[in-house]
């Protein structure tokens, strides 16, 4: 939620018809009480790659590393953009899965999407 205004840019790029990066915005856009796990899950089965967003608290929130965890437990391809120049930290479950987030180009996110599904 501390990205919102960037998480919103990144979202606009798929509306972009300039633009080679097209995808289904399958994310939660506002906080959910309850049930939020199931509602999650229910969105990774219908992915096939999970893009994590990373911005400089990423790595604090337990439910990132929620969401990237079960989407390697369901076999879902996973990578990170970067939403901030330099290095934030990693969340957790991204380094347990060996992930490296590309910079917010978008020729380094199709590469970065092509690689992950092939």
């Amino acid at each position: 939620m501390e990205d919102k205004r960037l998480v919103a840019l990144f979202r606009g790029q798929a509306k972009n018809q300039r633009l080679p990066l097209k995808f289904r915005d399958h994310s939660i856009k506002e906080p959910i009480e309850s049930g939020w796990k199931e509602q999650c899950e229910a969105k990774i089965r219908r992915s096939s790659v999970t893009i994590c967003l990373v911005g400089r608290m990423t790595h604090l929130s337990d439910a990132v590393n929620w969401e990237i965890r079960k989407s390697v437990e369901l076999d879902k391809a996973v990578m990170a953009v970067y939403l901030v120049d330099g290095h934030p930290p990693l969340p957790a479950a991204l380094q347990e899965n060996s992930t490296r987030p590309v910079r917010w180009k978008i020729n380094e996110i199709m590469t970065g999407i092509r690689r992950v599904v092939e």
